[in-house]
């Protein structure tokens, strides 16, 4: 008998740095319902839900008003003019905090921007699959677990990442 994903390390780690029930709530019932082999949306339900835990969690972890406090803070519009935070910014907040970039790259030592890229790289793809065409509904069931793990991996690094530079920036 072959463990069913929700038993697997990957899903045990990416909820341990959850910190909110509702975030565990969240992505409790996204894993359910990827473990439900049967179901031809199981990948665009596990990808829909991920994106917006990952939305969730980092409008916890970096709140608007702190995140446009920052002097590294560049203020952006979306395509109708709105000012909008973005979600590599809200990465950034949650990994660096107010800190500036020349003190968190030069003093510190911390590279961040590859976190970010990667974590913005796996939203986009997430994102793929919340909108349901031909090629993103029914994936045979071996790609469908590689992409999921895949994406769990990348909320792992994020979450570890984030809890690492934090605590090395305390301790500098």
């Amino acid at each position: 008998m072959t463990m069913s994903f929700s038993e697997s390390e990957l899903v045990k780690s990416v909820e341990a740095h959850l910190p909110t029930d509702f975030e565990r709530a969240i992505f409790r019932a996204a894993v359910q319902s990827f473990d439900h082999e049967g179901n031809a949306l199981r990948l665009n339900n596990f990808a829909t839900a991920l994106r917006e835990l990952g939305r969730i969690h980092l409008e916890l972890e970096a709140p608007d008003e702190r995140v446009k406090e920052c002097d590294w803070f560049e203020q952006k519009t979306n395509e109708l003019g709105k000012p909008v935070i973005e979600r590599a910014q809200r990465a950034k907040y949650a990994i660096q905090g107010e800190l500036p970039d020349e003190f968190v790259k030069e003093t510190l030592g911390i590279e961040i921007d590859d976190v970010i890229r990667n974590y913005t790289r796996l939203i986009g793809r997430l994102s793929s699959y919340t909108h349901i065409t031909a090629k993103t509904f029914d994936i045979p069931p071996d790609e469908a677990v590689e992409q999921a793990t895949q994406a769990l991996e990348v909320f792992d690094e994020l979450f570890m990442f984030v809890r690492e530079r934090r605590e090395a920036m305390r301790q500098a």
